[in-house]
């Protein structure tokens, strides 16, 4: 018996706040991150951190990833939420091994 992991999706959809702590410039380097790996990711702007966890919470929703403020009540949602760094939050269970932050462009 071969079981077989199944392939990451090669598309994302993250949510970002307007302006809420640099989420523009943290969705832009993911993209280019995911990109070297074959992943596009749509960046859909959302009314806030409040919203984005709300996005999260629903199935429905097309969202994958959301970049949420630190500090942002989560209540019951928190528990599908997942910190891959002190700003980026996901739901995916998908990895490149690399973060925005730590990531020199290679």
């Amino acid at each position: 018996m071969l079981f077989v992991k199944p392939a990451p999706p090669k598309r994302l959809t993250a949510a970002i706040a307007p302006d809420e702590g640099g989420s523009k410039y943290y969705a832009r380097r993911y993209q280019e991150i995911l990109k070297r790996h074959g992943i596009t990711l749509e960046v859909r702007q959302t009314a806030g951190s409040l919203a984005n966890v709300q996005l999260l919470a629903e199935p429905d929703s097309g969202v994958d990833i959301a970049f949420v403020q630190s500090g942002t009540d989560a209540g019951e949602k928190a528990a599908q939420i997942e910190s891959l760094e002190a700003s980026p939050m996901s739901r995916s269970g998908y990895s490149t091994g690399a973060s925005p932050s730590t990531t020199s462009g290679h």
